[in-house]
């Protein structure tokens, strides 16, 4: 769920693919008044020696479009991140249905 430049310079998560999915989108979320937004950016900065937090319902996180088949709680599958600077690394990511009461009924993917 973090993901970590433990280097001396600055790299990019520049994109991300698995094959559950057509495409994976690097999103954003912010307030934009009163309404929370939600736009895919291009790219991921990581400066030189930080971490950041991607997970569901986060400011930053990924979203699986056009899912080849339904994924279903305790599943796993790989996930390809490719960074500007350190290559591609794959992850491995499972897929939990939410415990948090008011969320029933929808899967998030950690």
């Amino acid at each position: 769920r973090h993901l970590s430049n433990g280097g001396d310079k600055a790299d990019r998560l520049i994109s991300a693919s698995t094959p559950v999915a057509r495409a994976v989108e690097i999103h954003h979320m912010a307030m934009d008044g009163d309404v929370m937004r939600m736009r895919a950016i291009p790219a991921l900065d990581l400066p030189a020696g930080q971490s950041l937090e991607l997970k569901q319902g986060g400011p930053v996180h990924v979203m699986l479009l056009d899912l080849k088949q339904p994924l279903k709680d305790g599943a796993r599958f790989p996930l390809v991140l490719r960074f500007e600077r350190g290559g591609e690394k794959e992850v491995m990511v499972w897929v939990q249905t939410p415990r948090r009461r008011g969320d029933e009924g929808a899967a998030h993917v950690h």
